[in-house]
């Protein structure tokens, strides 16, 4: 069934993004090896991104209503991903020479992290009508 493809897509999408978030240093940003945290980001844009990309895009062109509520997904990270190219240098996050883009880069990573956690989320179960 395509809506179990897409799930599963979008679960292992969400697993390999996490390895992204380890790399950020939560208790300084500014500390991240950008080198690292790039290395990091492509790995999973290139992968686990990829598959699900091309499955949302394959239930769009189809026209599956339900390939609506995953394309944030989709848009935040190719977004996330221009962003990563435009940053330069490969030392630390801090030492960029844009600042402002190294913070927008760090809101970006967290605010996927949260789509990919509310966009995953199990739906409830579905309930009978009857009553007891």
């Amino acid at each position: 069934m395509a809506g179990d493809d897409i799930a599963l897509a979008l679960r292992s999408c969400a697993d390999s993004y996490a390895n992204v978030t380890a790399t950020l240093r939560a208790d300084d940003p500014d500390e991240t090896s950008l080198s690292e945290l790039r290395a990091a980001w492509n790995a999973h844009y290139r992968d686990a991104f990829a598959r699900f990309d091309a499955r949302l895009r394959a239930d769009v062109e189809a026209d599956d209503a339900r390939a609506l509520g995953r394309l944030p997904v989709s848009v935040s990270s190719h977004n996330l991903d221009r962003l990563f190219q435009v940053l330069d240098g490969d030392g630390r996050l801090g030492d960029v020479r844009n600042r402002e883009r190294a913070g927008d880069l760090v809101a970006m990573l967290r605010k996927l992290e949260s789509l990919l956690a509310a966009t995953t989320r199990e739906p409830p179960a579905p309930t009978t009508g009857g009553t007891a």
